[in-house]
């Protein structure tokens, strides 16, 4: 009887197992309404698309491609607490499946503002696309129904693109206008378009990058206190509009230049991460790295989380800025196994105490360019420094000279301060961080 016992087990484990990945009513690629259709949330219809982290997806629309399956439901966390209205791209493992295995997210509806069990999703005639909390609290919607426009139906395209259409099959709204933080094959981003990092993998809400496109450029920043660029590309090629990013099946051009060109497997994406990376990836038996496209421009200590905050990145090393002051440590690693954790105040800075504050000055210690920060102003060191200490806020004082006498330069105060490098080659700059040691 055991041994009976234990064989319906394990039979009963491997059907639940390979149910938990499978479209077992494959939902249908397009929605017509003649008045108003709805979706239910429900963790009963729902299966495991990640295993790792257990999230569950609730379908509604799906799309095959070639190589490639998108599917759009309400996608939740482990405990179906947080719940986003979204499209997921899945490589296809063969050709013949309805399984969705190693599902990315790629376009959300309300990753700010998740929904829980038992929320809807409505397709309205007079107003397009209406996403609802349990309670019925108004989350998201297409903001359609200003135009006056009659919706006909929505669909998922075989890009992922869910598309809102009218009785003449035009488009009245679409996802690809509302990118988040990835861009599939076949999507372009235009001038006033943005890609916002989400926190981690598992968590969708915005997270702290932005990548911003521009009529003649585009921009790369961290969203702090003020907010710090770390790339900035201005200025079209002979004055022409910056071209975006354009990303189709078989080339991706950035900046003007053909980064990839490849002739085989449109299972890609591109992502702006949570550590401010613009990475492409391909599907070849699992997610690989295939360019990384702004560290040409800036390199690996470019980035501003680098190291973590305080902490100087220099050959791939984190390490703690040194200095001398009354043999004074200023800061100490947060982690020293995981050096790129960065590095914390010893004594952290206290506005009750602001008059014994005193600056650690980092010479051929370089941060984000100056020309790149805002609030910067023309004034001498000693004027900058002082602007620091009589602000409570600021951590930081960032000063480079300019000019033939070395008196004048320009300042910028920081609330944040993230990674620093090395920068033996410019003498002339001097960073003076404010730190926390009250000296009684």
């Amino acid at each position: 009887m055991v041994l009976n016992y234990s064989a319906t087990l394990f039979m009963t484990i491997l059907l639940i197992i390979s149910s938990q990945h499978l479209i077992s009513c494959q939902p249908p690629e397009t929605f017509i309404t003649n008045s108003s259709i709805s979706w239910i949330n429900s963790r009963a219809r729902s299966y495991v698309v990640d295993s790792t982290d257990g999230a569950t997806l609730t379908p509604i629309l799906s799309r095959e491609g070639n190589e490639t399956l998108f599917v759009c439901g309400f996608l939740c966390d482990y405990n179906g607490t947080a719940c986003v209205f979204g499209v997921l791209l899945s490589p296809k493992i063969s050709n013949n499946n309805s399984y969705l295995y190693y599902a990315r997210l790629v376009w959300s509806a309300n990753r700010n503002n998740p929904v829980r069990a038992n929320a809807t999703l409505q397709l309205r005639q007079d107003g397009g696309l209406f996403l609802m909390d349990s309670d019925g609290t108004l989350i998201w919607s297409t903001s359609t129904s200003t135009r006056g426009m009659v919706v006909a139906g929505f669909k998922l395209t075989v890009l992922g693109n869910i598309v809102l259409f009218d009785k003449s099959n035009d488009i009245i709204w679409q996802s690809f206008d509302h990118p988040t933080d990835t861009l599939v094959a076949g999507q372009m981003t235009n001038a006033g378009q943005n890609l916002r990092s989400s926190v981690s993998a598992t968590n969708w809400s915005e997270g702290l990058f932005k990548f911003e496109v521009q009529l003649f450029g585009f921009l790369a920043y961290i969203e702090s206190n003020p907010r710090q660029l770390y790339v900035s590309r201005l200025g079209g090629n002979n004055g022409s509009p910056f071209p975006g990013l354009i990303f189709d099946s078989k080339i991706i051009i950035f900046n003007g230049k053909l980064i990839l060109n490849f002739a085989f497997s449109n299972a890609r994406f591109v992502r702006f991460g949570d550590d401010g990376h613009l990475r492409v990836y391909y599907w070849k038996g699992s997610w690989l790295e295939e360019a990384d496209l702004l560290t040409d421009y800036i390199g690996e200590c470019g980035y501003p989380t680098v190291c973590g905050k305080y902490s100087v990145c220099a050959n791939g090393q984190c390490t703690c800025p040194q200095t001398a002051v009354d043999q004074t440590n200023f800061l100490q690693q947060i982690n020293y196994r995981q050096p790129n954790q960065g590095c914390v105040l010893i004594t952290p800075i206290s506005c009750e105490h602001s008059q014994y504050h005193i600056f650690m000055e980092l010479k051929y210690i370089a941060y984000i360019p100056l020309y790149l920060q805002y609030g910067t102003n023309k004034t001498d060191l000693e004027n900058c420094k002082t602007s620091c200490l009589s602000n409570c806020s600021c951590k930081a004082a960032q000063f480079q000279f300019s000019g033939p006498n070395n008196t004048m330069g320009h300042c910028a105060l920081l609330n944040d301060v993230f990674s620093l490098t090395y920068d033996y080659g410019a003498p002339n700059k001097t960073h003076s961080f404010h730190q926390g040691a009250e000296l009684f």
